[in-house]
């Protein structure tokens, strides 16, 4: 295709191929399956023995081929090549009829850009007051999602042992800095949850990019909380997961995105920013086009593969999107989530999630509806924080199917 590739496996040119390509696709999700991912102690990923793995994968292959290859015969799966394939208007699952309601609510709210993507074509595309496609948008705190989908990446590769990892582990300096012991005891899970106890701020935020680095401002704050109990968001957090992330692969965490997530899904001239001694901002300062991000939320609707290739594992998108503590029903590994009486209010919302920053910033996962929806921009009138935006953008675009 013209913009973008469709993955024939719904169209094989005979019932042997269709077979063949039914069995892989068999085996990777029973793969997926057979894993034992760990996620939150220091255990290792248990490996079946080569030959018991082999019996056990063409198994679970057979048995499901008949129920999971018939049902991915039925439809196309559609990827973006250089550019995008842009859905025929017939074959759209939002009619642009009805969605001028939508279109208004979005400029309405301080929009530069919006776009929906459904089953990996653009179907809408939406630029405001002189913004364009080649423009590259700040992504505020909805960098957090990426910085989570990398440490899966680093946790497959061994790079750590898993989520039950402390500073001290990687900073034991930190052990003897800090009288208390509790920041030298924060776990990887209680930072991607924000428990780590430590304060934030606007003036925080504001005095820690002035200072020479983000590590020792960090280390000079007090934690308001011990780790693990009270979710208090803070941009501390995700930047010490990249300090843990260059130690544990000897890159900055921008290096590694290039190689291991932004260049295996196509994303090209983007940037990671960070302080003046290297250490990239886990929470915040990407730069990329509105396509791009989209192609980030196809990835994790595709539960982090792309094409043929498995670029974040599934069991960590599986596990890092739903919540993750009671104590903040709407909060997994920095993704957020509906509150539980939007979700439930209709079939098509569940399992929505999404990254988001300050100024409105979204990606949102609608996997019901094969969907992913960008929105950049300015603070919304319609405060994010208030939990009232998302909710009322995914009802206008639920009135826009037909």
């Amino acid at each position: 295709m013209k913009n973008g590739t469709c993955r024939e496996a719904i169209r094989p040119k005979s019932k042997v191929a269709a077979f063949v390509k039914a069995i892989r696709h068999s085996c990777r999700k029973a793969l997926t399956a057979l894993r034992c991912f760990d996620l939150g102690s220091n255990q290792q990923r248990v490996h079946l023995k080569t030959r018991s793995k082999g019996i056990v994968l063409f198994s679970a292959a057979v048995v499901a081929f008949p129920i999971m290859s018939l049902a991915a015969c039925e439809a196309g799966e559609y990827w973006p090549s250089a550019d995008w394939e842009v859905a025929r208007l017939e074959e759209r699952l939002f009619r642009e009829s009805l969605l001028d309601p939508l279109k208004t609510f979005v400029q309405e709210q301080n929009s530069s850009a919006f776009l929906i993507i459904h089953r990996g074509r653009l179907e809408t595309e939406w630029y405001f007051d002189g913004a364009k496609p080649e423009d590259r948008v700040g992504s505020a705190s909805a960098a957090k999602g990426f910085t989570s989908a990398l440490l899966g990446i680093a946790m497959e590769e061994g790079y750590l042992p898993g989520t039950g990892t402390t500073l001290a582990d990687w900073f034991p300096e930190w052990t003897r800095g800090d009288p208390s012991g509790n920041l030298a005891m924060v776990t990887l899970a209680d930072l991607l949850t924000m428990r780590s106890g430590l304060p934030w701020n606007r003036d925080l935020q504001v005095a820690m990019h002035q200072a020479p680095g983000y590590l020792e401002f960090i280390q000079q704050q007090a934690p308001e909380a011990p780790p693990g109990i009270r979710f208090l968001y803070s941009g501390f957090d995700p930047i010490l997961i990249s300090a843990i992330m260059r130690r544990a692969t000897g890159q900055w965490l921008a290096d590694y995105a290039q190689k291991k997530l932004f260049k295996p899904i196509g994303i090209r001239g983007a940037t990671w920013n960070g302080d003046p001694k290297g250490l990239t901002n886990g929470g915040s300062l990407i730069n990329m086009t509105a396509r791009d991000y989209a192609r980030f939320g196809l990835l994790y609707l595709r539960e982090g593969r792309w094409m043929d290739k498995q670029v974040v594992p599934a069991a960590w998108v599986q596990k890092s999107t739903p919540n993750q503590f009671d104590g903040w029903p709407w909060y997994g590994y920095y993704w957020w989530h509906l509150q539980e009486e939007v979700e439930n209010s209709d079939a098509r919302l569940q399992g929505c999630y999404f990254a988001a920053g300050a100024g409105g910033q979204h990606i949102i996962i609608l996997p019901a509806l094969d969907t992913v929806i960008v929105r950049l921009g300015t603070e919304p009138k319609l405060s994010p924080s208030g939990g009232k935006f998302v909710p009322e953008l995914c009802r206008l675009l639920l009135d826009s199917l037909p």
